[in-house]
């Protein structure tokens, strides 16, 4: 992770958006984006317009097939590498320094740049969700 991806405050500001969708809108989010579906929210607003078509539960069933298949070098990164247990308790209460964090970690690990940060971010706030001392298996 020689060259840290940093997340400006509209990539922030999206994030603290993504988080107040349900787990289906995430996982739909998250298809719709390696689809290239760049911006999530406008997609939904279109979606009434009729400006694409998509079978519908595709683009969820997409975010969580990509989810499951990139467990393990998320896994890897977060939880061995970047040794999330030892953080825990610094991001607890620390939404915004948690994504900041978390972001140039899930993308190195994907190897993916800052040109899908939208997808990351996404990535990363599923596993918030999720919880990571949960996907981490952290001792309580």
């Amino acid at each position: 992770m020689s060259s840290k991806l940093v997340i400006g405050t509209s990539q922030l500001a999206m994030a603290r958006r993504l988080v107040k969708l349900d787990e289906r809108s995430l996982y739909e989010t998250l298809g719709m984006q390696s689809l290239g579906l760049e911006n999530p929210f406008e997609v939904r607003r279109a979606r009434g317009r009729a400006a694409f078509s998509l079978k519908a539960g595709f683009a969820e069933k997409k975010g969580r097939s990509l989810f499951k298949r990139w467990s393990k070098q998320l896994r890897k990164a977060i939880c061995k590498e970047w040794k999330y247990c030892e953080r825990a308790e610094q991001y607890e209460r620390d939404f915004d320094g948690l994504i900041k964090e978390l972001v140039p970690v899930v993308a190195a690990a994907l190897a993916l740049t800052k040109a899908v940060i939208g997808l990351v971010i996404v990535v990363c706030v599923l596993l918030f969700r999720y919880g990571l001392r949960r996907f981490c298996r952290c001792p309580p």
